[in-house]
């Protein structure tokens, strides 16, 4: 089991009850939530066929569904390219090339671009099939979703789960791999460091409706 996926469970697990996250429009998800709508969108991808050797590339504003999302992908244990959304065609050209990705999650549009239109541009030059992530207008969380009974025991093979990119502030953005260990890692490390406690919360912006906070873990 991946190293991100096992600090879910085992929180889900210790604190089921206590909140995790909150938006402005009302949505929340205690950890006990939070694990079961991470496995029920892993169940959802899963029915597209993805596999260990699969990479999703997804671009989408700070929301419930980009946590969740985070968190289907570790129990999929296939490799994940999150993008910040202000990455245009000019950007995207070069890291899709780099990632090579198997699928594209993206809003329909978001602060007035059409990120279904560019996505399905880059997804022709690279046989990618596209999900439309539309958390504005969903009640619920706004990607694919099945039964959790569907999914097949958590594994882990190691390797590169994370492809994140780098400032392209001299050239075009760099495509920088993690793997569980350094992410988990990372995230320790900032933990000892603020110190971050358990109770804690945290605003994270994206100036919109669905912005959302979070609590420490």
């Amino acid at each position: 089991m991946g190293e991100v996926w096992t600090l879910i469970e085992a929180r889900a697990r210790n604190t089921p009850d206590a909140p995790m996250l909150v938006d402005q429009r009302g949505r929340t998800l205690i950890f006990a939530e939070y694990r079961n709508a991470a496995e029920s969108v892993a169940a959802g991808l899963l029915a597209l066929d993805l596999s260990a050797s699969s990479t999703v590339s997804w671009q989408l504003p700070t929301s419930l569904e980009s946590a969740v999302l985070i968190g289907a992908l570790a129990r999929l244990d296939v490799t994940q390219n999150p993008l910040i959304p202000v990455l245009r065609e000019g950007e995207l050209v070069p890291l899709f090339a780099d990632s090579e990705p198997d699928l594209i999650i993206v809003p329909p549009t978001w602060r007035g671009h059409d990120h279904e239109t560019m996505a399905r541009g880059l997804a022709a030059d690279h046989n990618a099939r596209i999900v439309l992530c539309d958390h504005t207008r969903s009640i619920g969380i706004a990607l694919p979703l099945a039964e959790r009974s569907t999914l097949p025991p958590a594994r882990h093979e190691g390797g590169v789960r994370w492809i994140y990119t780098i400032s392209g502030s001299t050239a075009t953005p760099k495509a920088i791999a993690h793997t569980d260990a350094s992410i988990v890692a990372t995230s320790n490390a900032t933990v000892e460091q603020m110190p971050i406690e358990a109770d804690d919360v945290f605003p994270s912006r994206s100036r919109s409706p669905t912005s959302a906070a979070s609590r420490g873990w």
